[in-house]
């Protein structure tokens, strides 16, 4: 049996970590206060997307080498969990309807070169029936959409094939034993010595009221459209309300507030019938040294103890880079002792 390697918190971050440590040979145990696969990482809306070539900080790069990892992270979680979770690249249209930033959206493209590995086409407005006030659209081939709950499902089988241990219990302290793995979302400033604060985002799923299936990620900038259950409904998100601290209640004006920008890129969401609302706490961090809010490694203060957390909307989108970030940095501290 390996050594002894703790996880709190059992979402996507953390169950992508406990399982690729478990694959290394660790003997892990995820400890975790609510059910598992809740919390922020049940609200997802279920999109890959990556960011433009002139986000150059720690996240968006680490997040565009997790997209690049997601076939086989997803290859070697359907061999582990005995299911057939699939990825569908079905593209994003960004739509700009003010002047400055579709000229910044025009430089980005422009600047991609080879490195830049996800092509990306600007493109007139007229290449999509929308709106009259749009001036321009960015096609990014490489978006992909997923379930959130297939493989949020498909985690946990595969930690359970690996002999992970799950503790469902609420922790007023950390374990006392190195290495801890924290990824607790928003939850996780109680663990570690840097700053986490809860983003409250709201989301609404709505019937799709055109005849032709949703087949694409639609976005504005206010909101993105996704699609789900095979193009006739759409999930609507989000908002982005860091003054609600830790209450997590769905509102109306959430509600109404999505419905209106949607209407935006099509005009009949505007009436179209509620199917479900989602409302979540996502993390955001705040890393001193490289003034990111990804706190993704060893804690600063407090050895043996490792955060993943801080991933904001795509904890998804990068499930693989921080299993694989945590799995090294856990290899390296036991080479140390």
């Amino acid at each position: 049996m390996g050594s002894a390697v703790t996880v709190i918190g059992a979402g996507v971050a953390g169950l992508s970590c406990a399982w690729q440590l478990a694959r290394k040979g660790y003997n892990v145990k995820v400890i975790h206060a609510d059910p598992i696969g809740t919390g922020a990482s049940a609200n997802a809306a279920g999109a890959l997307k990556p960011f433009d070539a002139l986000q150059t900080g720690r996240k968006q790069k680490l997040q565009i080498q997790s997209l690049w990892q997601y076939p086989q992270f997803l290859e070697e979680l359907n061999a582990d969990s005995g299911m057939n979770v699939q990825m569908n690249r079905c593209g994003r249209y960004a739509v700009y309807h003010k002047e400055r930033g579709w000229q910044k959206t025009c430089e980005a493209a422009a600047a991609a070169t080879a490195d830049w590995p996800y092509p990306q086409e600007t493109l007139a407005p007229d290449a999509l029936n929308l709106p009259e006030d749009a001036i321009g659209i960015l096609h990014c081939h490489a978006t992909a959409i997923f379930s959130p709950s297939e493989i949020l499902q498909a985690l946990h089988k595969a930690c359970l094939s690996k002999g992970v241990k799950f503790d469902c219990m609420k922790l007023d302290e950390l374990p006392t034993e190195t290495p801890v793995v924290v990824a607790a979302g928003a939850w996780s400033a109680e663990f570690g010595s840097q700053p986490v604060r809860p983003i409250k985002r709201q989301a609404i799923l709505l019937e799709w009221p055109e005849d032709k299936p949703l087949e694409h990620i639609l976005e504005n900038g206010q909101v993105y459209l996704v699609p789900w259950n095979n193009g006739e409904a759409v999930y609507v998100g989000s908002t982005f309300e860091p003054e609600a601290k830790f209450d997590a209640a769905p509102t109306r004006e959430a509600e109404q507030h999505l419905r209106t920008q949607a209407a935006r890129l099509v005009p009949n969401l505007a009436t179209a019938p509620l199917l479900d609302r989602f409302s979540g706490l996502q993390s955001r961090g705040q890393d001193a040294e490289t003034n990111s809010t990804l706190l993704l490694g060893e804690d600063p203060k407090h050895s043996g103890v490792f955060m993943a957390t801080g991933h904001g909307g795509v904890g998804f989108c990068m499930a693989p880079i921080t299993a694989q970030v945590i799995c090294d940095e856990i290899d390296a501290f036991f080479a140390r002792q």
